[in-house]
């Protein structure tokens, strides 16, 4: 039944509603906005297929954008964590070579 505020004819175009989809996959903001652009595009009055498409484009490129980002923040963040570790195992390998080395040789005090 249509209705200006929930069920204008624009959402309610095809079988399922965008809204429905969107929360029944757990879609983050930005894609939840493409699969709305892509699905009603052209549909709402006085608004250009292309213009609908052209905006899910926008919101596609934003997602990426913001993924990319932190992707890298992860791989950074792992990167330093890894040399963080290196840089231990180094130390303690160190450690581990210097308490060998305060160690008297067996061999050396028999033949003493």
């Amino acid at each position: 039944m249509y209705n200006p505020i929930s069920k204008p004819f624009h959402y309610t175009s095809t079988k399922l509603e965008v809204i429905d989809a969107i929360e029944t996959w757990n879609l983050p903001y930005h894609l939840g906005n493409v699969l709305k652009y892509i699905i009603r595009a052209g549909k709402k009055p006085d608004t250009s297929e292309v213009t609908d498409l052209q905006k899910a484009a926008w919101y596609l490129e934003r997602y990426t954008e913001k993924r990319r980002k932190e992707l890298v923040d992860v791989f950074y963040h792992a990167e330093g964590v890894e040399k963080e570790v290196e840089q231990f195992t180094v130390r303690q390998g160190l450690v581990e070579m210097e308490k060998q080395e305060e160690k008297p040789d067996a061999e050396l005090l028999l033949k003493r």
